[in-house]
């Protein structure tokens, strides 16, 4: 059984190690979130394919401007 002054010093030197660990965990947690979110939202771009649908909905909206009879 270590006597008080060691048992200072090992609480001196664990606590702060454990709220570091606690904090880089909480970090990289937060990391790891950010960026699968990015990645399911390029997932997702990627997948869908906004432009051509874009350019799609713009050469209707073109062809139905010029086609009109005024």
């Amino acid at each position: 059984m270590p006597n008080s002054k060691y048992r200072f010093m090992i609480r001196l030197i664990v606590t702060p190690f454990i709220f570091f660990c606690f904090f880089l965990f909480l970090c990289l947690s937060f990391l790891f979130l950010f960026y699968f979110s990015l990645l399911c939202l390029l997932v997702v771009l990627l997948f869908s394919n906004p432009c051509e649908r874009l350019g799609n909905s713009m050469t209707l909206l073109y062809t139905d401007v010029v086609s009109k009879k005024w």
